[in-house]
């Protein structure tokens, strides 16, 4: 692993065709169809961690697509998409570091929970700039523009993204209610926990609009946001809940970036903007509601964290923080 960055690097003197047949070469060590790879177990000895060899794996395509942002990975996102069809997590790792690597999003990333600090988990209800500020105590990891709006693209192409978010929420229900028996609880609750970080973190990455600063190009034409699309490819709460079986948590969760945009007059979030109270009384028992109001039910999912609280302490401190630096950095200038 401590080689991998130092690999990628040397991968500049690599031809544009070299590139791409390393592409595919990650492809076929993934799905084990490489000479010597067909057998070859996703977990260790133990049948509860992953395997060492994908956990490298992992490292080396995230470090290698931020690299090399030209080269076509949409075939690896397919094989995901349908291995996750089948039900199979695993392999969410690649996933993971697509989007935190080569994507930019590592600080998204709130896995052990534990170990975040009060300042990082305050980070949390704020803006994205708060977020990355906080995740590293103000030491902002670089991260490739291009590559990060590659990725974007590709997961927002024909609905990519949101059919895996769809997938993730369906299996983790499997994962608690349909598992084998003979599956280590431990194993169980590893899956389980990726799922749930892996959803959350690809949520947040293909929903985010707060890099679609320009609304509209200088014709006039409207440039469709990272939200519109979302929106566009989402399917309304009552299908996500009736038609693709999901509980009613994480059909809330796919659905509530769009219940901040209360007047958007674009279709493709109206849509989601109708009265709830209908799909509401669908998903609790009749008796449930002598005693709670739909709307109550409606308000407690809909609202997110940074809509119920504003950290103003650490947006002050973290202004004054940057503020002491510009005046260190001009300092320190002013003396060369």
């Amino acid at each position: 692993d401590n080689m991998i960055e130092m690999m990628v690097d040397s991968l500049r003197f690599a031809t544009p065709l070299g590139l791409d047949v390393l592409g595919y070469c990650i492809m076929s060590r993934l799905s084990g169809s490489s000479s010597g790879g067909v057998n070859r177990s996703r977990l260790k000895d133990d049948g509860v961690n992953v395997s060492q060899w994908l956990q490298s794996l992992e490292s080396f395509t995230g470090e290698f697509y931020k690299k090399c942002s030209e080269v076509e990975f949409r075939g690896i996102l397919c094989y995901l998409q349908h291995r996750l069809k089948e039900g199979h997590v695993l392999e969410l790792g690649i996933l993971k570091a697509l989007v935190k690597t080569a994507g930019g999003f590592s600080f998204a990333d709130y896995s052990p929970t534990s170990s975040l600090s009060i300042q990082q988990l305050e980070g949390k209800a704020g803006s994205q700039r708060l977020k990355r500020e906080t995740f590293a105590f103000g030491v902002i990891e670089k991260f490739n523009v291009v590559s990060a709006h590659r990725v974007k693209s590709v997961l927002q192409s024909d609905g990519m993204g949101v059919t895996m978010l769809i997938c993730l929420a369906q299996i983790r229900r499997r994962l608690v209610f349909e598992s084998d028996d003979k599956k280590p609880v431990k194993l169980l609750g590893n899956l389980l926990d990726t799922c749930q970080v892996v959803m959350s973190i690809l949520l947040e990455f293909i929903a985010d609009d707060s890099e679609s600063l320009v609304k509209e190009k200088d014709d006039g034409e409207v440039v469709q946001t990272a939200l519109k699309k979302y929106a566009a490819a989402l399917p309304p709460l009552g299908e996500l809940f009736e038609k693709y079986g999901l509980d009613p948590v994480s059909a809330w969760m796919l659905c509530r970036p769009l219940f901040k945009e209360n007047n958007s007059s674009d279709e493709s979030i109206a849509v989601h903007l109708v009265d709830r109270e209908p799909i509401v009384k669908k998903m609790l028992p009749e008796s449930a509601f002598l005693h709670i109001h739909p709307s109550f039910y409606d308000n407690f999912f809909r609202y997110s964290l940074s809509d119920i609280y504003f950290p103003e302490e650490l947006y002050q401190t973290e202004n004054t923080r940057l503020r002491k630096e510009m005046e260190r950095l001009a300092y320190n200038k002013s003396r060369i």
